[in-house]
């Protein structure tokens, strides 16, 4: 009689799944069953697999569906090797809620879901709350571009307003932006050969210097500036310096423009304002396109005071307009300043300011005046 094993090649029946899975049970091993029937060992290994069979390397343990335990060497029967992979961790966490199979169609409702959830949120200001302690006005000192890195910079002009601020009572920090220069291979001029600081070296002497303000309730926010966003322009990755200042510090981040709504108590009164602070965007280089420049963003964002960065100019002056008062009718001339911030930047021989003949910047920052004792806000420079 002939058995399973001494069978010739031609008799052994690939199509029975039962067999095929037992052929580790009756010849030993998938090698062992190549080479008695005659077959390659991968054809062997994947007739065995597409039969559901479980390769095993050395002695195995699993428990079966009545309870028992089987032990024994690689050829592990099929019952005990299902009941074992389904207990093994791999197939936990295959078969668990992380386990995703891959697939080409789009969950529309979920994607639907999330985009509403993102397209419906509602816009808020930043809130500032403020307590005048010795004056009836509280001080905003706002400022930016300073482009800390190369060498034309007015540092020494900057540690001086960072120390009076410290010193100075009922009086804070608002920055709007290009605190350091980054100048990255697609900036303008000389680019990266411009600055004698490195990047990690600019941005440890800004924290540095802005920490003890921070740590006094002096700086109330900071905006991004086009220097800031050129990292992200050019990497495509969302980084922000000024993002990880604010973390490092813990003040308001506020990006590229901001709306601040500033609580003012004074002698257990409190008075609201709103400010609006943009870096800006503009490429005007004459007085006139500043001015303009400033004018419309007030227009759009109306606030009691809207202040720019960008231009390096420095100047306050009053927007003014009329309007009907709802109640009476009777018409009103209305006013709100507006506040170029300045620079700290130098305009010296061999920087690009200079190359392309742009003029100096009125070095400094602009002041706004926020009042306890009245409704009223002013501006200077």
């Amino acid at each position: 009689m002939t058995t399973a094993i001494d069978a010739p090649p031609e008799a052994f029946d690939w199509d029975d799944v039962q067999a095929v899975r037992s052929l580790p049970a009756t010849y030993g091993s998938l090698n062992a069953a190549a080479r008695a029937l005659g077959k390659a060992r991968s054809f062997v290994q994947h007739r065995y697999k597409a039969a559901g069979g479980h390769p095993v390397v050395g002695i195995a343990t699993a428990q079966t569906e009545q309870g028992a335990y089987y032990e024994g060497p690689a050829q592990t029967p099929p019952e005990a090797w299902d009941t074992l992979i389904r207990n093994s961790e791999a197939a936990r966490i295959e078969e668990g809620p992380n386990w995703q199979p891959f697939s080409n169609e789009v969950d529309v409702a979920e994607v639907r879901r999330r985009y509403l959830a993102m397209t419906d949120r509602e816009e808020y200001a930043l809130k500032v709350s403020v307590t005048l302690t010795e004056r009836d006005y509280y001080t905003v000192i706002d400022a930016g571009d300073v482009h800390l890195g190369p060498p034309e910079i007015a540092y020494r002009k900057w540690l001086a307003l960072l120390a009076w601020t410290g010193e100075q009572p009922d009086t804070g920090l608002v920055l709007n932006g290009d605190l350091l220069n980054i100048a990255t291979k697609s900036a303008p001029g000389l680019g990266p050969a411009t600055d004698r600081l490195t990047y990690d070296e600019a941005w440890a002497l800004m924290e540095d210097d802005l920490r003890p303000l921070a740590e006094a309730g002096k700086i109330h926010a900071l905006l991004d500036g086009n220097h800031e966003n050129r990292i992200a322009r050019d990497t495509g990755v969302q980084l922000s310096p000024i993002a990880d200042l604010c973390r490092a510090l813990r003040v308001p981040y506020c990006g590229y423009e901001s709306f601040i709504r500033w609580l003012l108590t004074w002698q257990g009164q409190e008075r609201i304002y709103t400010g609006y602070h943009n870096h800006g965007s503009t490429n005007a280089n004459t007085n006139g396109a500043v001015h303009m420049a400033i004018e419309r963003l007030a227009q759009r964002n109306r606030a009691d005071y809207t202040v720019m960065a960008h231009t390096h100019r420095r100047f306050a002056e009053n927007l003014t307009w009329r309007e009907c008062e709802r109640q009476t009718g009777r018409l009103l001339t209305q006013s709100a300043p507006m506040v170029a911030s300045g620079s700290y930047q130098k305009l010296m021989h061999g920087t690009y300011s200079a190359d392309k003949g742009m003029q100096p910047a009125d070095l400094g920052a602009g002041t706004i005046w926020l009042y306890g004792d009245r409704q009223a806000v002013h501006a200077r420079t």
